[in-house]
């Protein structure tokens, strides 16, 4: 009977022992995970449970890790580091070399004048005595300028006629030629034109001889007209581009007015 009562007392202690342990684990696993400050407990504090989730957070965050590291090697590959005495160097060199180059350009390149298209085909035309077309050549070929010698045909006023007024047949401008020249008149019938049937009574040089003459016919009872001939000479000029022109200063063209005082200028179409 003792061995019995002992037996007994035994099993129940080992069942209490068992019922106890299941009852620990039970409440261990419901637990909510520590956080924060919570989680500083020694390992052989935790169960099974709680070190096998602590074994797989610390294999799922190791390649993250890598990958982090990974990353940032190859991004320190990529960019290196460029310290910023190395920035400025950079730039001070840069800012060098562009002005070497703008003193190159500006020594080696001669930067022409924007051209006005309204210029093409237009002159300044310069004109002035012969002895002085020379001169005024060589002053403007002296500042770079290219002038050339134009002839012209000019019409000049010439010689005068002194007429008595058409009359209205050749048989009466006949018979008072015949006056005329009884009275030792030079004179001659115009046979056609404006003045046909009229009579030339001389051709002078001056406006003063033809008013003589004039004067003379009317005494005589005729009435008179006076016809001037133009006459075509050629005379010389110089043509300068007038995009050339206008490049001269003011006081450059003042110059040569001075020294050259028989000079026109006018600007028109080049011939």
């Amino acid at each position: 009977m003792k061995w019995m009562a002992l037996l007994l007392v035994v099993a129940n202690m080992a069942a209490f022992y068992l019922f106890r342990a299941d009852q620990s684990l039970d409440l261990t696993v419901d637990l909510p995970r520590p956080v924060g400050a919570a989680r500083l407990i020694l390992i052989e504090e935790l169960n099974f449970t709680e070190r096998n989730g602590l074994r797989i957070e610390g294999q799922e965050s190791r390649p993250s890790i890598q990958s982090a590291a990974s990353a940032d090697s190859f991004n320190l590959i990529r960019q290196p580091v460029v310290e910023e005495s190395d920035v400025v160097v950079g730039a001070e060199a840069e800012a060098a070399a562009d002005a070497l180059v703008e003193t190159l350009a500006d020594a080696s390149i001669e930067i022409e004048p924007a051209f006005d298209p309204a210029l093409e085909g237009q002159c300044e035309i310069l004109r002035a005595e012969d002895d002085e077309l020379g001169g005024i050549i060589e002053r403007l070929e002296s500042v770079d300028m290219n002038p050339y010698l134009v002839e012209e045909s000019v019409e000049t006023p010439g010689p005068i006629m002194v007429y008595i007024l058409p009359f209205s047949s050749f048989r009466q401008a006949s018979l008072e030629l015949n006056v005329l020249r009884r009275e030792n008149i030079e004179s001659f019938i115009l046979p056609e034109g404006e003045l046909q049937n009229g009579i030339s009574v001389g051709v002078f040089s001056t406006g003063q001889n033809a008013q003589a003459r004039a004067d003379q016919m009317q005494a005589l009872g005729y009435q008179t007209g006076e016809y001037q001939y133009t006459v075509e000479q050629a005379q010389y000029a110089v043509h300068l581009p007038l995009r050339e022109s206008v490049t001269l200063a003011v006081n450059y063209w003042r110059e040569l007015a001075s020294d050259f005082p028989s000079m026109i200028r006018v600007q028109n179409s080049c011939f």
